[in-house]
C-alpha cells in the first residue's frame, strides 16, 4: 500500500509504519522509522501491556498502589480519546508491577503503560 505522507495524521502514519506498510513521500521514498516504531511488539519484554489507541492514559482505581493484583479480563486502565473511552484489560492473571505512562500522561498506538508478572 502506497499513501501520500502529507495527507495522514502522524499517529495514523505510526500505525501503518508499525504494520509494516510502506508509505511514501512525494517522491516515493517510505521514510525511516524511529526506533520506537522499528521495535518488533515480540521484542518486548513478556507481561507488558501495550496501548491499542491514542489518547490519554489513566490508570484504574485498583492501581493506585502497586503491586496490585489483577484477575483476566480485569480493567486495569483507560485511555481518553476525543470523548471516548477505551479500556485496557488484563491479558493474564497476574500483579501489576509498574506504571511505565503516568496517569493524565498521552500515549501512542503501540507504547507501553504497564509492566505485568503472573501470580
Amino acid at each position: 500500500m502506497n499513501t501520500k505522507i502529507e495527507s495522514l495524521p502522524r499517529p495514523r502514519l505510526r500505525a501503518l509504519h508499525a504494520a509494516g506498510a510502506v508509505v511514501a513521500d512525494r517522491n516515493g521514498f517510505s521514510p525511516k522509522p524511529t526506533p520506537f516504531e522499528a521495535k518488533p511488539l515480540a521484542a518486548l519484554q513478556a507481561g507488558t501491556i501495550i496501548s491499542r489507541h491514542v489518547g490519554r492514559f489513566e490508570a484504574d482505581s485498583a492501581l493506585r498502589e502497586l503491586p496490585a493484583r489483577v484477575r483476566k479480563g480485569q480493567r486495569v486502565a483507560t485511555i481518553n480519546a476525543l470523548g471516548n473511552a477505551h479500556a485496557v484489560l488484563a491479558p493474564f492473571d497476574g500483579i501489576v508491577t509498574e506504571m511505565l505512562t503516568s496517569c493524565g500522561q498521552p500515549c501512542e498506538y503501540g507504547q507501553p503503560v504497564l509492566r505485568m508478572a503472573p501470580a
